[in-house]
């Protein structure tokens, strides 16, 4: 991050535990990824997102999380018929809707600034890299 954009960092509440996935069991886990998926998603691809990436990249990007998306969905929906409980019913799900309600926010707050974008940027790639680990966790199960 640019020496000129470092009065953006900000604390978004990760939720670290949640994504490490160390004491959770592998139906919040599969949660909690398809979530962290589907925030990535929205932050970045929906409609209207000001996202500063190359248009080329930030295709990519959608693509593969619009991928992993309908992967993770068919996860979800088995978990959640073997638990029978809903998904916003998991703590760790909330937590995660709740980093990502942040995230938005300070966009908005920050009227989607480019320095606001690349410290978003660097933050999900915190996100992502943790919910990485859980998920080479989650295919050891």
């Amino acid at each position: 991050m640019g020496f000129f954009c470092m009065q953006y960092i900000h604390d978004f509440g990760l939720p670290r535990e949640e994504l490490e996935g160390h004491r959770v069991q592998k139906a919040q886990a599969v949660a909690v990824l398809h979530e962290v998926i589907q925030g990535v998603f929205t932050l970045f691809c929906a409609p209207g997102s000001s996202a500063t990436w190359n248009n080329t990249i930030l295709d990519i990007l959608c693509s593969r999380l619009h991928w992993q998306l309908s992967d993770m969905e068919a996860c979800v929906k088995q978990e959640v018929e073997v638990k029978q409980t809903p998904t916003i019913q998991n703590p760790s799900v909330r937590a995660v809707n709740k980093y990502f309600r942040n995230i938005h926010l300070y966009l908005t707050e920050k009227e989607n600034s480019p320095c606001a974008w690349m410290t978003v940027t660097l933050e999900v790639s915190r996100a992502m890299s943790l919910s990485t680990f859980s998920q080479e966790r989650l295919s050891k199960d």
